[in-house]
């Protein structure tokens, strides 16, 4: 199987571009600047390609791998720098994503497909539509589960918000039947004692 270079470069550009794309728009809900998000993705690209095509060892590749992620997180997103490491969580979760949903259709399709793993990079030899399919499947199955966590965190803060209220009701209400009660036992040993 030949494997070229430029296409590594573009497949890894298209998917990085992607991944952050969805990374601002759903995790970090920033503007979007198109022009930092390519340029991430060409360093995306650039570090995929040269990791898969230059023999390394595992954890060299390891390394420059997260060196990679964090300066495209840090090119595209430069003023969400401070949750850097909750990005680069979001980023292998979204890529591992994508991965599983192209793994998944290329089964699916029932050809045998030539596929070659170096340095941790998996290349697959499928043709483009399969690969669109993927990229599109994979967009809505990323969304769906970013959505699905900020809508868990957005409830557990709603339910820890609305179980402080309800607490300080009920102190509340507590402190009103305790001093009403004094009132009364007041009122009532001045009417009846007196």
């Amino acid at each position: 199987m030949e494997i070229y270079a430029d296409v590594i470069f573009f497949v890894n550009f298209i998917f990085s571009y992607v991944l952050l794309y969805i990374l601002g728009k759903f995790v970090n809900t920033v503007k979007i600047k198109k022009l930092r998000l390519a340029v991430a993705a060409v360093i995306g690209g650039i570090s995929s390609a040269i990791i898969f095509c230059i023999e390394m060892p595992m954890w060299i590749s390891y390394v420059l791998r997260c060196v990679a992620m964090f300066l495209m997180i840090t090119t595209a997103y430069f003023e969400k720098r401070k949750n850097i490491l909750n990005q680069m969580l979001w980023f292998v979760m979204l890529g591992g994503i994508m991965m599983f949903v192209m793994i998944m259709l290329v089964s699916l399709t029932g050809k045998t497909i030539g596929m070659a793993i170096n340095n941790g990079i998996v290349y697959f030899d499928i043709n483009s539509k399969v690969f669109a399919v993927s990229l599109g499947i994979s967009c809505i199955l990323m969304i769906f589960v970013v959505k699905m966590f900020k809508n868990r965190k957005n409830k557990s803060a709603t339910n820890d918000y609305s179980s402080k209220r309800k607490y300080a009701r009920e102190k509340i209400r507590k402190k009103s039947n305790s001093i009403g009660r004094q009132i009364i036992e007041i009122f009532s040993t001045i009417l009846f004692a007196g």
